[in-house]
């Protein structure tokens, strides 16, 4: 039996349409008609910011100690899967995140790779918060894990 769904070459064909249509427009649109679409999209921007720094108001960040010493075991155990793959590796901290972002060309975990290789990219992927997998310089593929050191508390 054989199932194939083509999710991202139909959304792929929806943002080329996108994409063309919005050329299309920025060729036949006046000054005027830009001007307004370019104050229009301000005025969103500056809505949407006053919304987040308005939910800002209500609550704060509150540190964890935890995430920052488990992050600190990931990044490690970033490292070592970085050497086995391998992969070129950042590991940074900043004040509310940790990141690491590994690139390369492919990673290839087969029943031939070692436990802790599997183990550590699992953990790496469920512990954090966000990845995003895109392509990167030189045809790389460059990956990013994003780890919160935070929690958003509501304030009373």
């Amino acid at each position: 039996m054989k199932i194939e769904k083509k999710y991202y070459s139909e959304e792929a064909r929806l943002w080329r349409e996108a994409e063309e249509k919005e050329q299309q427009w920025e060729k036949s649109a006046t000054e005027g008609e830009k001007t307004k679409r370019e104050l229009f999209t301000q005025m969103e921007a500056e809505k949407i910011i006053s919304k987040m720094q308005e939910a800002q108001k209500d609550s704060y960040q509150m540190i964890y100690r935890q995430r920052v010493e488990r992050f600190q075991v990931l990044g490690q155990k970033a490292m070592e899967l970085a050497e086995e793959a391998p992969l070129d590796i950042i590991v940074e901290t900043e004040k509310l995140f940790g990141r690491i972002q590994m690139t390369a060309d492919s990673l290839m975990i087969m029943e031939s790779s070692s436990v802790s290789m599997r183990t550590d990219l699992a953990a790496l992927i469920e512990e954090s918060e966000s990845i995003s997998i895109l392509p990167g310089a030189d045809g790389l593929i460059e990956m990013t894990f994003i780890y919160p050191f935070y929690s958003e508390i509501k304030k009373n």
